[in-house]
């Protein structure tokens, strides 16, 4: 080895000048550092491993330190030199520029409350090492609001060469499903290697080369789980027969994706999915107990809205679906997300920990121009809100008619539902007077048309609601096919005056 320094490091010798906050116009911003030489330490090819673990908790310790205060300076320049080039660092640089050019909610670096490093024994180059780093995270409560929690840190060091500095390569973590207990770690593998260059003479922990047979071979955890996540999205639940087992970072994340099901429809766009596990971004191995395999990497999400009709807008800033899509309008806009997760072998199946995802690229098609220049017209607005309305309420509709008198909560789900799209698109048609006399094509008449429109609408809402509070009546059905009728009626009459 090159020597070391004491497990202690308490600070860096970086010169750091206040920069200017990251824009979508720059995103790499701040001064470029002097990186310490424990970050380029190792060892020459040989017998003995490249890196220890003591090594290793001072190569984690010293870069923990340096690329936290790179996160809270939002000095993306820095935190670009301590990290591997690929889609999480992209992510991580675009959200820096919303909002207001703060990388992170800390003010100062996080602590390191405890550590634990994972080493397998490595003779050659490329090497790498897990740290499980006991330390807080803000996490959204289920009333919504961001509170700090003890968090489980998951980090992976890579280093290319003996002559490379170590990078952060993969960085996730998880916190507990109870609320304000410290995380568990990770049941890894661990039993003491001879080191035959070891000027202790002693043996250190390292961690062992897979030797169990899991339910499916490692290389294929990651498209597992990709595959697992397209099902919450395609049909609402997991595959037949799945070999991932029940918990928060399975089913649990599965519910959460379910919740915008492909295909549907929101705000005037139609929304697809599609999974995928990204090999190449980088996957690492390690043994848990056992002997099993435990597989981390990237799974790519990739998002596309299709406005149904019209456009959507991507403002000056680029605030309204981040960088890096140029202002402008859009036929259609896809945001390529980055899952950085675990997937190991449990008890039952495989079990997955750790799911940060990070905004890796926005790209567009159908560019129409530069806002400033003429935007989709009121007539086209309308037929975005009402083309919602319509495509979201003829799958409700069949679906709360068939169970219609045959099951309670059937009819008070989908009815709520309903209740809420004509209740947005009430608020909608109340800003269009405004947006068509902006437009210089409002007359009394089209006045008249958008009140009687707003009229029927808040009518079916009220209509909705009582079947989804249960206070229908023997007419309330009857009622709002009539309603929907007219309904129709009234838009074809509105259409036809802003033509």
């Amino acid at each position: 080895m090159t020597g070391g320094t004491p497990f202690l490091v308490q600070s860096v010798s970086a010169t750091r000048v206040a920069a200017e906050k990251p824009s979508p116009a720059h995103l790499i911003v701040g001064s470029a550092i002097s990186l310490p030489s424990v970050l380029f330490e190792s060892g020459q090819p040989g017998s003995s491993p490249l890196v220890t673990a003591a090594e290793a908790r001072v190569v984690e310790t010293t870069m923990w330190r340096i690329r936290e205060q790179a996160a809270v300076e939002s000095d993306t320049r820095a935190f670009s030199q301590l990290t591997s080039p690929g889609p999480a660092l992209d992510g991580f640089i675009n959200n820096c520029a919303f909002p207001g050019g703060q990388c992170v909610p800390e003010t100062k670096p996080r602590e390191i409350n405890s550590l634990q490093v994972i080493v397998p024994v490595e003779r050659s180059y490329p090497i790498y090492f897990l740290a499980e780093v006991q330390t807080t995270q803000s996490v959204t409560m289920n009333s919504g609001l961001n509170e700090w929690e003890p968090w489980m840190e998951l980090q992976i060091l890579t280093k290319a060469s003996a002559s490379a500095s170590w990078k952060v390569s993969f960085d996730s973590g998880y916190d507990s499903a109870t609320t304000g207990a410290v995380p568990p770690t990770l049941p890894f593998a661990l039993q003491p290697v001879v080191d035959p260059g070891s000027s202790a003479g002693g043996d250190e922990d390292y961690n062992p080369s897979v030797t169990s047979v899991g339910p499916t071979p490692a290389s294929k955890f990651l498209p597992l789980l990709a595959a697992y996540w397209q099902s919450y999205k395609d049909t609402g639940h997991a595959p037949a027969n799945t070999v991932f087992v029940r918990d928060g970072e399975t089913t649990g994340e599965g519910a959460d994706l379910a919740q915008n099901r492909q295909g549907a429809i929101y705000a005037g766009t139609r929304q697809t999915y599609k999974f995928q596990s990204d090999p190449s971004a980088g996957s690492w191995l390690f043994a848990v107990s056992g002997g099993y395999a435990m597989e981390c990497g990237f799974v790519l999400d990739d998002a596309t809205n299709t406005a149904v009709s019209g456009y959507m807008n991507q403002n000056s800033d680029e605030s309204n679906y981040g960088p890096p899509l140029p202002p402008g309008e859009y036929r259609q806009i896809t945001t390529a997300a980055v899952h950085e997760t675990c997937v190991y072998v449990v008890q039952g199946g495989l079990d997955a920990a750790g799911n940060d995802i990070d905004t890796a690229n926005v790209s567009g098609s159908g560019f129409v121009g530069v806002p400033g220049a003429p935007k989709s017209t009121p007539l086209s607005d309308l037929e975005t809100q009402y083309g919602v309305l319509a495509g979201e309420l003829v799958q409700d509709q069949n679906v709360l008619y068939s169970c219609q008198g045959a099951a309670t909560t059937c009819e008070k789900t989908f009815a709520g539902v309903s209740e809420q799209q004509f209740a947005n698109f009430a608020d909608q048609l109340e800003e269009l007077p405004s947006s068509t006399s902006a437009a210089g094509d409002v007359t009394s008449s089209t006045t008249g048309d958008i009140a009687s429109l707003i009229r029927t609408t808040t009518e079916l809402t009220g209509l909705y609601g009582k079947i989804s509070g249960g206070t229908q009546t023997s007419n309330t059905f009857e009622l709002i096919s009539s309603d929907s009728t007219v309904l129709a009626k009234q838009y074809a009459q509105l259409v036809a005056a802003l033509s």
